[in-house]
């Protein structure tokens, strides 16, 4: 008999760690993505696109660009086209060059669809059908009591 004692236990301890596994194999089956797949699949209005519009702003810095060139006439010349000013002045045999482009802020804006998961509210009535139905029976067995006392 006393043999069969540590059998005895060592098949209740595996008994008790194959239980163990089976509840834990049981509470970690099926996330929560998986749940929410297959009613994607039951009912696609569940996912929508939705556009997202992503804005980017790009900064240029300013930038002067200034040169010399010799000549012999005098003359001013200036230009300013789109946010840039180009300025020429001719003093007898010298050219002064100056150059300026402003900064500037350029804006792009691209749409992204992106999926969205609505979830619509839909009004249950059986919990206050439920209620109505119970509290009904109660007052039929509040009535039968009644009547059984008089």
């Amino acid at each position: 008999m006393q043999n069969n004692q540590p059998v005895t236990l060592t098949i209740r301890k595996i008994a008790r760690l194959a239980a163990l596994n089976l509840l834990c194999l049981l509470l970690t089956s099926c996330g929560a993505n998986y749940y929410l797949n297959r009613a994607i699949a039951k009912d696609p209005t569940l996912l929508q696109k939705e556009l997202v519009k992503v804005d980017t702003v790009l900064i240029t810095k300013e930038k002067v660009i200034r040169d010399t060139i010799v000549t012999s006439k005098y003359d001013t010349i200036n230009i300013v086209k789109d946010k840039l000013r180009l300025q020429i002045i001719k003093r007898v045999d010298t050219m002064f060059i100056d150059v300026v482009s402003p900064q500037d802020t350029i804006f792009f804006t691209k749409e992204i669809a992106v999926d969205k998961i609505v979830i619509e509210k839909k009004e249950d009535y059986t919990k206050f059908l439920l209620a109505i139905v119970l509290a009904f029976v109660f007052a039929l067995l509040y009535l039968r009591k009644v009547m059984k006392s008089l």
